[in-house]
C-alpha cells in the first residue's frame, strides 16, 4: 500500500504526462516512486482511527502542546470521538481544533491530565515512551545562551 501522499503525487503526474516519450519517462518515474515505496513501507493501523488521519497519539501529543500533560489511551480515545462528533468541513481538523475539543472535555471533567510520570500513560508503546524519554532530556539540559 502506498501512503496516500505518494498516491496522490502519481496520480497527479500521470494527466502531465500524455505523449508518447512523457509516457516512457513516467513509467520510470513510477516504478522509482514505487521503489522509494518499498524502501519506506507505509503501515498505517486504521483499526484504531476513530478520526481519519488522527490517531490515539496525537490527541496525547495535542494535550502536551497544549498543557505540558498527556492523556490516557481511554482519554485520548473520547478526545477524538469527540472532535469526530463535532467535525466541521469548513475548518476540518487541526492542532489548534483538537486541543480546543481537549479544553472543552477538560472543562466539563470528562476527561483528566496526567503527568508523564503517571501510571495510567501507555508505556508499553516504544515510540511513546521514546518521545517522553526525549522531553525529560530537553527538559534538564541547559538551555544555550
Amino acid at each position: 500500500m502506498l501512503h496516500p501522499s505518494v498516491q496522490a503525487l502519481k496520480d497527479f503526474l500521470k494527466p502531465k504526462y500524455t505523449s508518447s516519450p512523457d509516457q516512457k519517462a513516467f513509467a520510470r518515474l513510477s516504478v522509482e516512486i514505487e521503489e522509494f515505496a518499498e524502501l519506506n513501507p507505509y503501515e498505517h493501523d486504521d483499526s484504531e482511527d476513530i478520526l481519519p488521519g488522527w490517531c490515539t497519539d496525537d490527541a496525547m501529543t495535542a494535550a502536551q502542546m497544549r498543557h505540558e500533560k498527556t492523556l490516557s489511551y481511554e482519554d485520548a480515545c473520547r478526545v477524538l470521538e469527540y472532535a469526530s462528533q463535532k467535525f466541521d468541513a469548513n475548518t476540518g481538523i487541526a492542532w489548534d481544533i483538537l486541543q480546543i475539543h481537549i479544553d472543552t472535555l477538560l472543562e466539563r471533567q470528562e476527561i483528566t491530565l496526567l503527568d508523564w510520570t503517571d501510571e495510567d500513560v501507555v508505556e508499553d508503546e516504544e515510540i511513546h515512551v521514546a518521545a517522553i524519554e526525549a522531553i525529560r532530556q530537553r527538559r534538564t539540559e541547559p538551555i544555550p545562551e
